[in-house]
């Protein structure tokens, strides 16, 4: 799955000659976005240590708004990209767009992605573990709404981000769109197929199939550790089993009493487009990050 944008900007990967050392060490370091463009800050880039091995570092890129702040962070988890694997470099279209509404937008390539070092682990603890550390990155700059931190998950985004979830009940928002809760269910109908036997083969050889590892990446069996107001998102020819796997994500949640929005966008395959998606997402993150807003209406609550 690879993002797409009508304003992405794709750069070659920077600062070739960056020593691993000093990336480790966390250090920041500015990319102009547009040249001649003053209306926003730069999309700085910045390496982070995970948390699980130190020796390996996380890619972040992030851009505030224009101003003092404090704003809301808004952290884009991305999907699985073929053939090449820029990360969050991929997202620039995104950045701009979040900054733009008032929020710093941020974006973590996914251990294995970009140039965050992996292995993959397909939603894994590892890919976990990394965006918890962004998360505490964030919550420590002075610029930033500690109490108004929103994930923002795509396909394996979206795993990730509902796994995070779990263990980040602080989070004020939590946009899911077209992922897959149920990890053991999704990879019995993936190499049931030929069509999609390719990602149980991924599944198999990045995570590995014992019920341990299911259990790791499936956000369904952890329902009752969610507690952050979510918008569900999936599509009507999407991969086989998710549509069904959101909607019972959603009617859990919403027995917990957790605000849920479901959408079910139909005519549309495992890619939405990000006009019509946005129709849902920017007034979802409106009502639970800006300062002045309130929660989305009951009547708009559930699925």
């Amino acid at each position: 799955e690879l993002y797409s944008s009508a304003k992405r900007k794709t750069i070659p990967i920077l600062f070739k000659g960056l020593k691993d050392g000093l990336a480790v060490a966390g250090l920041n370091f500015s990319v102009s976005r547009i040249p001649g463009d003053d209306s926003q800050s730069e999309i700085v880039h910045s390496f982070l240590s995970h948390p699980l091995d130190k020796s390996k570092k996380i890619e972040v890129y992030w851009l505030k708004p224009k101003g003092d702040g404090p704003w809301p962070v808004v952290i884009e988890i991305h999907g699985h990209q073929e053939p090449d694997r820029p990360g969050a470099a991929n997202g620039f279209g995104w950045f701009e767009k979040i900054a733009k509404d008032d929020y710093i937008a941020a974006g973590i390539s996914q251990p294995g992605y970009g140039r965050s070092d992996g292995p993959p682990d397909y939603c894994g603890p590892f890919t976990q573990a990394a965006v918890q550390e962004v998360i505490r990155y964030f919550r420590g700059m002075a610029i930033v709404r500690s109490d108004r931190m929103a994930l923002y998950g795509m396909s394996r985004g979206a795993v990730v981000a509902s796994m995070v979830a779990t263990k980040e009940p602080s989070l004020a928002a939590l946009v899911l769109n077209v992922g897959v809760y149920d990890m053991q269910a999704s990879y019995n109908l993936f190499r049931s197929s030929k069509a999609t036997l390719d990602i149980a083969e991924n599944i198999a050889s990045e995570a590995g199939t014992s019920e341990e590892s299911f259990l790791e990446r499936s956000a369904l069996k952890h329902v009752d550790q969610i507690k952050t107001p979510a918008l569900i998102m999936t599509s009507q020819h999407d991969n086989p089993d998710s549509a069904r796997q959101a909607k019972q994500l959603a009617e859990e949640m919403k027995k917990r009493g957790v605000p849920v929005k479901f959408k079910e966008f139909s005519g549309f395959g495992h890619f939405i487009p990000n006009k019509i998606r946005n129709l849902e997402i920017d007034p979802f993150l409106r009502a639970y990050l800006l300062p002045r807003s309130i929660a989305i209406p009951s009547s708009e609550t559930g699925p």
